[in-house]
């Protein structure tokens, strides 16, 4: 997870919500998610964990979107993927004309 990229793509009033808490504004963000990946990737070799997401849904009303998905993020045991984490993603955003 790129926190840096990601957080870019929210507005001073975005919001991102999950287990670990409710943050606003791309610095709150940013700092966020660098802490709650980096204590989730911690001891995990890179590339034996990964994310798969489902139903996706995006719909678009006139100049404002909402995308919604499912997750499930995978730890290798060995051979074999188990499911470490699940939940969803729900995103809501309004096209700004500048």
């Amino acid at each position: 997870m790129n926190g840096p990229l990601a957080a870019a793509l929210f507005t001073d009033d975005g919001e991102w919500k999950g287990a670990q808490g409710s943050y606003r504004g791309p610095k709150q963000i940013r700092e966020s998610m660098e802490k709650i990946f980096a204590a989730a990737a911690a001891g995990i070799p890179k590339g034996s964990n990964f994310h798969l997401l489902t139903n996706v849904i995006i719909d678009l009303q006139g100049d404002r979107a909402t995308a919604s998905s499912k997750f499930i993020f995978y730890k290798m045991n060995g051979a074999k993927p188990e499911a470490a984490v699940a939940g969803g993603y729900e995103v809501r955003t309004t096209c700004r004309h500048e």
